[in-house]
């Protein structure tokens, strides 16, 4: 148990015992020694998935090793968590929130509406995950991927339509029972942990300059978000201005748009960002996302689709290298990571 992996560990660290002191142990000791270790520390999960991960391919004993320690992350990833108010009256009053059932949904298409409504509850132990996509960052082939590693029905994809702007707020978002993840754009909140104490939050980044062009791109692409593009439309389009450098500029200079412009600070405001459990970067994709799979579900698993992170960004788009200093600060641990 716990305090006999403390005591354990005391007396290793007191008798400074060698580093390969885990190769005298049998597997039950060994087991146990870990189990107590990531219990006590849940950060070093993250760094044993790693580990695991980079040593799949060893053979006899160590392979014996590397599948221990699957499996008790496997056991911690499916443990509860403890983190349930002490004192009910303090809990936020939930708002019942309409939601879109996703599309992927199985129920026949004649079938009522009525016949899928959801049993709502106020807390939903059955959410192991929080996925905040931050917009532009990923592709929704993340959503597709998610899906092969609990299965369509298990993730509730909340967006513009079906409780994002909720879950933002804090308010609760009622989902399906059989619900494991809910992923989409809303930003990290306190009262997330009352609603779904079991719950962990993840989310990927990328280089600040390359979300915002994209970002940039996709509002003049599609026209949306409507009140965003209408704008640049009155002050820019209409006036017969063409040149994307300055429209660009006046896009990222507008005041009114700094929580878009400047995402990185606006979800990482409520909850840290060395308090979120996962953190992927874009570009190393293939490689984080086994080290996800490994967190999520005790196993190392490889994406199904080719993810291409790379893209060519106009030369000009270097001058606004300082203007997101405050963007590069926030997630400069994760961007200098080895590929």
């Amino acid at each position: 148990d716990v305090e006999q992996g403390k005591r354990l560990l005391s007396a290793a660290k007191e008798a400074a015992a060698p580093v390969s002191l885990s190769q005298s142990l049998d597997d039950e000791l060994f087991e146990s020694m870990l189990l107590s270790w990531v219990t006590l520390n849940p950060e070093v999960a993250f760094l044993l998935a790693i580990f695991a991960e980079q040593n799949a391919i060893s053979s006899g004993a160590s392979a014996n090793r590397i599948s221990i320690i699957r499996k008790v992350l496997s056991r911690q990833t499916n443990k509860p968590v403890k983190n349930t108010p002490s004192d009910s009256t303090a809990r936020p009053t939930a708002k019942k929130v309409k939601t879109i059932p996703a599309p992927f949904v199985n129920r026949n298409d004649n079938q009522p509406l009525e016949t899928n409504a959801r049993k709502e509850k106020s807390v939903y132990t059955g959410v192991q995950w929080l996925s905040h996509h931050i917009p532009k960052v990923i592709e929704n082939t993340l959503l597709a991927e998610y899906q092969s590693l609990w299965g369509k029905d298990t993730i509730h994809p909340a967006y513009q339509n079906t409780g994002s702007a909720a879950l933002t707020r804090g308010e609760l978002l009622h989902v399906d029972g059989g619900v494991k993840i809910i992923h989409g754009h809303f930003s990290p909140h306190p009262n997330q942990k009352i609603y779904y104490p079991n719950a962990r939050h993840a989310v990927w980044v990328r280089d600040p300059l390359e979300r915002i062009w994209l970002l940039f791109n996709m509002i003049v692409e599609h026209k949306a978000p409507k009140s965003i593009y209408d704008e640049l439309k009155r002050q820019y389009f209409d006036k017969g201005v063409k040149a994307t450098d300055e429209i660009f500029d006046g896009f990222v200079k507008n005041p009114k748009w700094r929580k878009q412009i400047f995402a990185y600070e606006n979800y990482f405001a409520n909850i840290k960002f060395e308090e979120f459990d996962f953190v992927g970067l874009v570009s190393n994709f293939d490689k984080e996302f086994k080290i996800f799979s490994a967190l999520a579900t005790g196993y190392v698993q490889v994406p199904k689709q080719k993810f291409d992170s790379s893209i060519e960004l106009p030369s000009y788009i270097a001058n606004y290298r300082q203007m997101f200093e405050s963007e590069y600060a926030l997630i400069k641990e994760v961007l200098n990571r080895p590929r």
